[in-house]
């Protein structure tokens, strides 16, 4: 391997977040205060997900939102 190659993988591995440990430290503290003001973790819209997007655009997915009126995102923010 080059030597760069080895310094970017280097950095990459240094910044790499556990989503489980970080949450796990941000519950431990939030855990105190009264009252909740949100959820650890934030809620998440597939709908509004650029890489998800190609799943919600067929004709059979539009006639399922609209039956299950989520057409306007569904019931996360």
């Amino acid at each position: 391997m080059s030597g760069c190659h080895e310094l970017e993988l280097l950095k990459r591995e240094k910044g790499f977040v556990l989503d489980g440990i970080a949450t796990s430290f941000l519950a431990q503290g939030y855990n105190k205060v009264n009252p909740k003001l949100s959820d650890v973790i934030p809620p998440y819209n597939p709908q509004k997900d650029p890489y998800a997007k190609n799943r919600f655009e067929s004709k059979e997915m539009r006639e399922f939102l609209k039956k299950t009126n989520q057409m306007d995102g569904g019931s996360s923010s």
